[in-house]
């Protein structure tokens, strides 16, 4: 019996330290804007609504959105992320994209249903 938990925890280990490596790489490929990486990490598990320490708390979407990167947004929305997370700042997506005033985000966001 305690070789099957010890065993179960380090599959659990293991499996988080994936989940969190497919996060960071999220991260880069929203940051490089490359949208094919984005799907491709996505279809791999990467966790769609993942919040990175690193990064002021943020999600991926919370990423995107931040530099601007319209499609990312949109499919991240229609892979499930999450837009109404807030970040380290307390902010919403949709506070970040009316900021930056990124229209085309913006209106991606309320059809999502965010909010500020």
């Amino acid at each position: 019996m305690k070789k099957a938990i010890t065993l179960l925890l380090i599959l659990v280990m293991l499996c988080s330290t994936i989940w969190a490596d497919l996060g960071y790489e999220l991260f880069q490929a929203v940051e490089d804007g490359d949208l094919a990486e984005v799907e491709r990490l996505l279809e791999a598990g990467a966790d769609v609504n993942y919040q990175n320490d690193d990064r002021y708390n943020c999600t991926a979407l919370i990423w995107a959105v931040w530099v601007g990167h319209a499609e990312i947004v949109e499919l991240l929305i229609s892979k499930g992320a999450n837009p109404n997370l807030i970040n380290n700042e307390g902010k919403t997506v949709l506070t970040i994209a009316t900021e930056e005033n990124y229209s085309e985000i913006v209106e991606l966001l309320k059809i999502a249903g965010a909010v500020e």
